[in-house]
């Protein structure tokens, strides 16, 4: 049986939907107006609102299946506003707008009849009240004042917060400062702490420490080398020190090397589930990039250009072979000296990232920093302790994100490595 229309709002907007359906498709009229009530337009009975509401209450299996709403009052966004909120508080979710119907459908019949599971409603009007709405909160609001993450993502992100704490009293040992970078400098310098729908953290570390960072990585946990072309979800994998170190369990965390950087991560979130050939990945812990020393008069152009020789070179050689001739370069000095006044992310990274947010057109190909504003280095505040980051954070994120650094992006709310989660608060 095919549904027929409610339409919400007897007045001008109604009579014209009233004309468009034709009244063998319309059940009632509904409107606010208490006046109405009981009225007929075209032999066509006007309900108030509540009656809906104990029409919808009493039998949700019939006004889910046989009844189909039509806001029709499109002369009064915010009155149409109104009522889409009205009907989403009793559950009417699956409504439609008689304005963005005429703007699809030439007849009524094409609109009774077309495929729900493409079409199941038209609230176009409705998004682009959301939009406004959306914008002008981005504009007024002090994302310094933002509240934290609630829930899993939560734990996830003081769990790891306290897993790196205790990494890095390690790495102090070792003489060895990895300092915030990307989204997790950002969070220090807008927050505080973890930008509140982050779910990863990035540090960065000199070349030559890297190299010790790695060094002792193999006697002290699981190291995972990638051992094929692919992303992280979809390489294989092979562990580099099973001789020297067997067991997994032995360690808080296990270590994955591909595309030039380290993934740290933590055996728990794991569960032991390790393969030696394939470890499916899993959004924790956190990521050292490798920053290569450059020559003092090395520009972002210089740095594009290789870049996008390096890209090119991946296209034929694939992703595994061009981080090996990367990794190999990095000892080439009149390229990469051990100091100068210019220091940037290795090649290998920024090709991966680049590749990666191709998409949503993020650029990479910029990350040249002047030395002098990463040393010294200083520590700031990260939630309930402190980690190292560059002395001009300013001059820092204004390079990787912007002048705007500090104002809210488009993707409010959207995890790294699970965007839909802000739509089904899963974590």
């Amino acid at each position: 049986m095919l549904k027929q229309i409610i339409l919400f709002g007897a007045g001008r907007d109604g009579n014209r939907a009233l004309e468009f359906f034709g009244t063998e498709n319309v059940f009632c009229f509904v409107d606010n107006n208490k006046d109405l009530t009981g009225k007929l337009i075209k032999d066509k009975r006007i309900l108030s609102f509540e009656q809906l509401k104990t029409l919808y209450e009493e039998n949700e299996l019939i006004t889910n299946i046989m009844f189909e709403v039509v806001i029709a009052v499109s002369f009064y966004r915010w009155a149409m506003h109104a009522i889409a909120v009205s009907l989403k508080k009793i559950g009417i979710e699956d409504f439609s707008i008689f304005s963005d119907i005429e703007r699809r459908w030439s007849n009524a019949d094409e609109f009774m009849q077309r495929d729900r599971s493409k079409f199941p409603y038209e609230q176009e009007s409705l998004m682009i009240i959301y939009k406004a709405q959306f914008e002008y909160l981005m504009r007024h609001t002090d994302p310094t004042k933002l509240l934290p993450a609630t829930g899993k993502l939560r734990e996830h992100q003081l769990a790891c917060v306290k897993i790196i704490s205790d990494f890095m009293e390690e790495m102090e040992k070792l003489e060895i400062r990895p300092f915030l970078v990307g989204g997790s400098l950002l969070g220090a310098v807008r927050h505080g702490g973890c930008i509140p729908w982050d779910d990863d953290f990035d540090f960065g570390v000199l070349r030559e420490e890297y190299n010790r960072l790695y060094d002792y990585l193999l006697t002290h946990c699981g190291v995972y080398r990638k051992a094929s072309d692919g992303d992280w979800s979809d390489c294989k994998w092979v562990k580099e020190n099973a001789d020297t170190f067997p067991d997994d369990s032995a360690s808080e965390i296990i270590a994955l090397y591909a595309f030039g950087y380290l993934n740290i991560k933590r055996t728990h979130d794991l569960g032991l589930a390790l393969n030696p050939t394939s470890i499916v990945y899993y959004p924790n812990g956190f990521d050292v990039f490798p920053y290569d020393y450059y020559p003092d008069s090395y520009t972002v152009d210089e740095y594009r250009k290789t870049l996008q020789e390096w890209i090119e070179k991946e296209k034929h050689l694939g992703d595994l072979t061009v981080t090996e001739m990367l990794q190999k370069e990095t000892e080439n000095r009149i390229l990469y000296p051990q100091k100068s006044c210019r220091i940037g992310v290795s090649h290998s990274v920024t090709r991966y990232l680049q590749n990666r947010h191709s998409e949503v057109n993020r650029d990479f190909s910029n990350r040249i920093y002047n030395a002098d504003d990463l040393f010294p280095l200083q520590k700031l505040p990260f939630e309930d302790t402190q980690f190292w980051t560059p002395r001009n954070t300013d001059a820092w994120l204004k390079i990787t994100y912007g002048d705007n650094y500090m104002s809210l992006p488009q993707n409010v709310g959207a995890y790294e490595h699970n965007k839909d989660a802000i739509l089904n608060e899963i974590f």
